[in-house]
């Protein structure tokens, strides 16, 4: 589990992490990739399903 204090190394420039930190933050991306794929899809779906008309929806 993640310390709370060690978020703060997200938003840091990632020249200035230490090795240790930059894995920390390649395995968070690697953990996180489906969820933010998923996240994707979610809006790319409630993009289309907002669609007026079925050739809006069809287009998009």
């Amino acid at each position: 589990m993640l310390e709370p204090h060690r978020r703060f190394i997200l938003v840091a420039r990632e020249k200035d992490l230490s090795k240790s930190e930059q894995k920390l933050v390649d395995k968070l991306r690697r953990i996180n990739e489906p969820i933010h794929t998923a996240m994707l899809l979610v809006e790319y779906f409630h993009k289309a399903l907002d669609k007026k008309t079925i050739k809006g929806f069809e287009r998009r």
